[in-house]
């Protein structure tokens, strides 16, 4: 054989190789950087599930990690020769960022290495979408170094038109966790109608379905445990007259003793500047939806691109979320039906083309970006099947839009993952399958 017959061979072996080993990794989102190594780990055997450092917050993830290993049915075996170790590395002694992970497998061992739980809790998703598309055992050796695009990545749901109980909520936030989305905006009230316990305004609450003060402290604690933050939106009218201020500030006390996170959600309120003085006193970062009202108040930009674009050159925070491409209740296909006027055409890849930095190259204007959200109006929503046909698969689409770099991301490699991980998102028992055809929608004629 001569020595070019010699490179060919080699090339076309290394080129099954890489094939194989990219048609295993089908995580979703994609990560930003993956080597692959020679050499591949089996458990079929089996393997431990070590600490190498951490705290309480590592052995709530090392939990998780071990019940989803026993779900798969896969040994646990202390001491085994192979093994899985979670490692929080002092912030000082490596240039891992607290949100991003390392994921090393090697022959014998895979190590998820992180200097912050929440990065070690990512890389941990990562390795579960490994364990879970796997049949064979084995896992090919590769390293993963991977960080977040966006800080914010956050998917809206509208309760106030649909109530959905705290179950439907926690099934959300399960697949915001393996999305890695940190970030839940969850409307709870509007001019009308609140969906929250309140005990010194019980008028506001909508009797038939809200949300009692116990539940929504489950909830976030189930939120917290998945690294997502809960942004209660809430409706406050304009105070005229200090009768009406003081029962503002009443509901502000509440929602701010029930929600700890960062930010409170005022949605399209005309809130007046009293009001917002009180809000701001409790060291809430303050959210509205695309006007800037008050200074230092967070734009989320839904109705157009520009808008949010035009804020940020402007020096201002925003997070984008244009309804062209990450409204929900858009229909998805030519054969659903357009239950609104304003509706529009949003299949899967229009989806998928979402940029929120669009074509601005200016680091100090890309600084006040954010990131983005889905969001999920439910006023057409008639039940927990209709939600989940609305919201897959875009909300994947979406989700890596907001974690993986634009000049990472191809919509044909996207379709080949999600066909190898459509069931992965949501409990099977509790949750239709994902619908297929509308990963590619038919043309308009």
């Amino acid at each position: 054989m001569t020595q070019k017959h010699v490179t060919t061979t080699l090339l076309i072996v290394l080129f099954l190789f890489c094939a194989k080993t990219n048609a295993q990794v089908s995580i979703i989102p994609k990560p930003n950087d993956i080597k692959y190594n020679a050499g591949i780990f089996s458990y079929a055997k089996g393997f431990d599930i070590k600490i190498i450092r951490g705290d309480d917050a590592t052995k709530l993830i090392q939990k998780q990690l071990t019940d989803f290993i026993k779900e798969k049915n896969i040994p646990l075996v202390a001491f085994a020769t192979t093994a899985v170790t979670l490692n929080l590395l002092q912030p000082k002694a490596t240039d891992i960022p607290s949100d991003g992970y390392t994921l090393t497998v090697s022959p014998t061992t895979i190590s998820v290495t992180s200097s912050g739980n929440a990065g070690l809790f990512y890389g941990v998703q990562s390795l579960m979408q490994l364990l879970k598309k796997d049949s064979v055992k084995t896992l090919p050796c590769l390293e993963i170094k991977d960080n977040p695009a966006f800080s914010f990545r956050g998917m809206h749901l509208d309760v106030v038109h649909h109530f959905f109980g705290p179950d439907v909520i926690k099934q959300y936030l399960d697949a915001m966790a393996k999305l890695k989305l940190n970030q839940f905006h969850w409307q709870l009230a509007d001019e009308s109608k609140w969906r929250i316990e309140l005990k010194k305004d019980s008028l506001l609450i909508d009797k038939s379905s809200f949300y009692t003060q116990a539940q929504i402290k489950e909830i976030l604690k189930y939120a917290q445990e998945r690294y997502i933050n809960i942004i209660p939106e809430i409706s406050l009218p304009s105070a005229t007259e200090d009768l009406y201020l003081q029962n503002n500030k009443n509901i502000i006390d509440e929602v701010c003793a029930l929600f700890p996170g960062p930010y409170i959600h005022i949605g399209n309120s005309l809130t007046d500047t009293a009001t917002i003085r009180y809000l701001s006193s409790k060291n809430k970062k303050i959210i509205g939806t695309d006007y800037r009202l008050f200074d230092n108040e967070i734009m989320t930009s839904y109705k157009s691109s520009k808008n949010g674009w035009s804020e940020a050159e402007k020096g201002n925070d925003v997070i984008m979320a244009p309804r062209q491409s990450c409204s929900l209740d858009y229909y998805q296909d030519w054969d659903d039906e357009k239950k609104s006027f304003s509706m529009t055409f949003l299949p899967l890849d229009k989806a998928y083309s979402f940029n929120p930095m669009g074509k601005i190259k200016d680091s100090k204007i890309q600084s006040h970006i954010l990131g983005g959200q889905a969001f999920v109006f439910t006023q057409f929503i008639k039940d927990e099947n209709d939600l989940q046909y609305m919201v897959f698969p875009r909300l994947l689409a979406i989700a890596e839009c907001l974690w993986t770099k634009s000049s990472n991301k191809k919509f044909t490699d996207f379709e080949k993952r999600l066909k190898a991980q459509k069931n992965y998102f949501f409990k099977e028992k509790e949750m239709p399958k994902i619908d297929m055809v509308r990963i590619k929608p038919k043309k308009e004629n």
